[in-house]
């Protein structure tokens, strides 16, 4: 859960790390005062540490989260997301946000199956809920409100995969249209 707050953190540290090394730096070569700037200066970089992680995050952010497309899964490059996401999908939309991400994405039904095949056999020892077989309309209200932002929505007939679900929640919930071969996937991780 605190995952998105580490990079901003690491940016932040070794930033003020560099400004306060530089600075104490200076300070000791033209006022021969290296030892108060560096007392000074750690004081003020433990007092800006929390506004700086702010505005570091306020930047890197919206390269990290919002709607992204991608021609197919080779180019997602997210491990988060890859782990729960076909292999074989194509004209992906994704979503991300910092507990998750909603996709839109083309596959054939055999792929998606495989695909669920798969994510039931290396994660279904450690689901928290039983596996069910896929069902049409299952979840399609629930799907549809996440997604209703996104201006998606699953039509009716949909087939609807559960995947497994850890302890903490994270898993995903799949609604398949087949007649288009469009897959609509709702998928948080902690």
């Amino acid at each position: 859960m605190l995952w998105p707050l580490v990079l901003p953190a690491k940016i932040t540290f070794w930033l003020l790390l560099v400004v306060l090394i530089v600075s104490t730096i200076a300070v000791q070569r033209y006022y021969k005062k290296g030892m108060r700037a560096l007392t000074i200066g750690t004081g003020i970089c433990i007092l800006l540490f929390i506004p700086c992680c702010i505005g570091v995050q306020t930047i890197i952010d919206p390269y990290r989260f919002g709607v992204f497309t991608y021609p197919d899964f080779l180019s997602v490059k997210d491990f988060r997301v890859e782990r729960y996401l076909p292999d074989t999908a194509t004209n992906i939309t994704i979503d991300k946000y910092p507990e998750g991400f909603c996709a839109k994405f083309s596959i054939s039904k055999q792929n998606l199956d495989e695909f669920f095949e798969r994510q039931w056999s290396e994660r279904g020892k450690e689901a928290k809920n039983p596996r069910e077989s896929p069902k049409p309309n299952d979840e399609l209200e629930f799907v549809n409100r996440q997604i209703a932002s996104l201006g998606w929505k699953a039509p009716d007939g949909s087939i609807g995969y559960r995947g497994p679900r850890a302890s903490n929640g994270a898993g995903f919930t799949l609604m398949y249209n087949e007649p288009e071969g469009i897959a609509y996937e709702l998928a948080g991780y902690w």
